[in-house]
């Protein structure tokens, strides 16, 4: 039985850590989706007001050079956070942090309804084991080639901590938000 008790343990422990690498990931997602989002705005509204504005008032309107200028601006601004955006493999990026939390939340579940309602056997429970921490080793060593940083980690367990109700080993609290805190370990992010 101590075995079985040793493989439920490993399994809340998995799915605490799938949890947050999961929170971590879909953090990234949103701000990624929000930058695209303004980008593409920014691509269209621009030229879109401009040429209502001569549309409407014509070419000799009296400040159509002071909003030619304004639109100048915020078209440099746009221009460069566009090259920005391409460099840095934004795209890419946030398809692949919706994946990586889609799936480390998957791995999440799966860990936990093991550690709920393990099979019956040992010999059972240790190979779907087995089987889901291949998958999770695989998922680990893909997520660590995107720099997850230390900000993150603290984040992803102040999360982790929350969502299983679980004090902190350095503040002693089980977070009740996302709200950042002074501790080392679940805060200062």
């Amino acid at each position: 039985m101590a075995k079985k008790e040793e493989l439920k343990q490993h399994c809340w422990t998995k799915s605490f850590h799938s949890f947050g690498t999961g929170y971590i990931f879909e953090r990234r997602s949103k701000k990624l989706h929000n930058k695209l989002i303004m980008l593409k705005f920014l691509g269209i509204v621009v030229p879109v007001i401009i040429g209502a504005l001569v549309t409407s008032y014509g070419v000799n309107w009296k400040y159509i050079n002071f909003v030619i200028a304004i639109a100048g601006i915020v078209s440099i601004f746009q221009l460069i956070t566009s090259v920005w955006a391409l460099v840095a493999n934004w795209d890419s990026e946030y398809a692949y942090s919706k994946e990586s939390a889609s799936m480390n939340y998957y791995l999440s579940q799966q860990y936990k309804m093991f550690a709920e309602t393990p099979p019956k056997t040992n010999q059972e429970f240790e190979h779907k084991i087995a089987l889901l921490d291949s998958e999770e080793s695989s998922r680990a060593n893909i997520d660590i080639q995107h720099h997850i940083t230390e900000k993150e980690k603290k984040f992803g367990m102040r999360a982790a901590l929350r969502n299983f109700q679980r004090e902190c080993s350095g503040c002693e609290q089980v977070p009740t938000s996302m709200k950042p805190s002074n501790c080392e370990i679940c805060g200062n992010f």
